[in-house]
């Protein structure tokens, strides 16, 4: 296939993109040209944080000549993929060089700093997936505990849906920086850039934790009791991101037992990170 040209198909959610576009990299490493058919909050992203796709396009752009296609959540299956040979080449996505500096100056400099996303998004068509949304996200409030560790800053990385619970639990201090983000930039641009100006990044399963996990950052996930396919049963590592870190439910809607766990762990994570 080398110098031929595929068309990879972003078919799933945006979670799922930033997952499985690291096999777009490998694609490009044997000679192939790489077009990448993607959502149009991705495509920006994307075209300027992947040195390895060649082109980004949406539905309301025309498609370029292609000599192949296939479906982005397929190439795990088309690379046979085993939990052994998961390609975990951490970062594959890198922010913006000027946009990091540019948020660096915004960002507390002596302080533990933690971005944090509590919700996904409500809005979908489907009533399954809104069930599997709302199973995954949780309040605001219930970060509140974050607060009270010694020397921590919390960053607000919620887009849209949950936004509005920073203005009725105003008694915590959460940096938001509004709706500068990801409007002039593109999608996700900002956002990248201030993740990597972070210490850690704790989040519910969105498509910010994939994110999150693709640049390298520090990153725990925190699941619901019956969780998505790709964090396994029982583990609190994750094959496909070496620098996650995963917090289960014990009890199905349990997210204060989760938090405590959290707590417990951050305390000791700054501890260490200070030695």
């Amino acid at each position: 296939m080398e110098g031929k040209t595929i068309l990879l198909i972003c078919e799933q959610g945006l979670g799922d993109t930033f997952q499985f576009i690291r096999y777009a990299k490998i694609l490009y490493q044997q000679g192939i040209h790489i077009v990448v058919h993607a959502q149009e909050s991705a495509k920006i992203i994307l075209g300027k944080c992947c040195d390895y796709i060649d082109c980004v396009v949406t539905t309301s752009d025309p498609l370029p000549h292609f000599d192949y296609q296939v479906t982005l959540a397929s190439l795990p299956l088309m690379f046979n993929t085993q939990i052994e040979t998961i390609p975990a080449d951490i970062p594959y996505i890198k922010a913006d060089p000027a946009l990091v500096a540019y948020w660096k100056d915004k960002v507390c400099p002596r302080s533990f700093n933690i971005g944090i996303c509590w919700q996904g998004n409500a809005h979908y068509s489907n009533k399954a997936a809104q069930l599997v949304v709302a199973k995954k996200s949780m309040a605001l409030k219930t970060f509140a505990p974050i607060s009270e560790v010694n020397s921590c800053t919390m960053f607000s990385l919620q887009k849209i849906d949950g936004t509005d619970q920073l203005n009725t639990f105003s008694n915590v201090p959460i940096v938001d920086f509004g709706k500068e983000v990801d409007e002039e930039h593109g999608k996700f641009m900002d956002t990248a850039a201030i993740i990597m100006n972070l210490d850690l990044i704790i989040t519910i399963d969105t498509s910010t934790a994939h994110l999150a996990a693709a640049l390298g950052k520090p990153t725990w996930i925190l699941l619901p009791y019956t969780a998505d396919w790709r964090w396994m049963l029982k583990s609190d590592t994750s094959p496909w991101y070496p620098n996650v870190r995963l917090f289960r439910q014990k009890t199905a809607g349990d997210w204060q037992g989760v938090m405590n766990k959290v707590v417990q762990a951050l305390k000791e994570y700054i501890k260490t990170s200070k030695q």
